[in-house]
């Protein structure tokens, strides 16, 4: 713990310097703990050094932090063959099929699909998406307009029990798996989102579609404890 006064200005003077904070991970937190301080206000809660005014925040330099794809996870074909489903896709994407390897996607806007024990690159056709668009030209957000809920019919993916999410530190390895054992019908696998791409989002006041992200490190739950009522 540091105590000492001439070290705490010290550090404090560092974060005076940084021109912006973004939330990586935890914006759920962050929004429900601000509810919170409001309600309280509201409710009377009136001195500067209440509890609720604060929460705790682990800080660290996008360097020092990785950001792993979160693949995506379906059962189901909402009533299309493998073959059905294959000819809709290939309206809005570049269709490759790459047979039983597994195929990772290499860059942004390829996308893996694993179907029936074969491997398929997809790439987003020219016009099928905004690419000036914080938010559209994400791959995450491409995959839930012209696949997900077109052709799947999941309009929610937070809400829908067919969806299931695999961060990417299973590898696809975890894919293959769902699919095979019949829990899942379908997966597919994304090119991680960058630092930069988020802050862009963040820029615009936009929010990131649900689950585009997971984020490392991640502190132990209960590691630390902070009184809030």
């Amino acid at each position: 713990m540091v105590q000492d006064e001439d070290d705490i200005k010290r550090i404090s003077k560092v974060f005076e310097d940084q021109e912006a904070l973004y939330i990586a991970d935890g914006h759920h937190r962050c929004s429900s703990s601000s509810l919170l301080a409001r309600r309280l206000e509201k409710n009377g809660a009136q001195p500067e050094n209440d509890h609720h005014r604060y929460f705790m925040a682990f800080l660290i330099g996008e360097e020092q932090m990785k950001v792993y794809d979160f693949n995506r996870l379906v059962k189901g074909l909402n009533g299309l063959s493998p073959q059905e489903l294959l000819q809709n896709i290939s309206k809005d994407f570049l269709v490759d099929a790459k047979g039983e390897r597994p195929y990772k996607p290499e860059k942004l806007h390829e996308i893996s699909m694993y179907l029936e024990g074969g491997w398929y690159k997809l790439v987003p056709r020219t016009g099928s998406f905004d690419p000036g668009h914080p938010v559209e030209h994400l791959d995450t957000q491409i995959v839930s307009k012209k696949i997900l809920k077109p052709l799947l019919g999941i309009q929610n993916i937070k809400t829908d029990n067919r969806v299931g999410f695999l961060p990417g530190t299973e590898g696809l390895e975890g894919l293959i798996k769902a699919v095979d054992s019949g829990a899942y019908d379908i997966a597919f696998a994304l090119f991680p989102v960058s630092m930069e791409q988020i802050k862009e989002v963040a820029d615009a006041g936009k929010t990131m579609p649900p689950k585009s992200t997971y984020i490392e490190p991640k502190l132990r739950s209960g590691l630390t404890i902070y009184r809030i009522l």
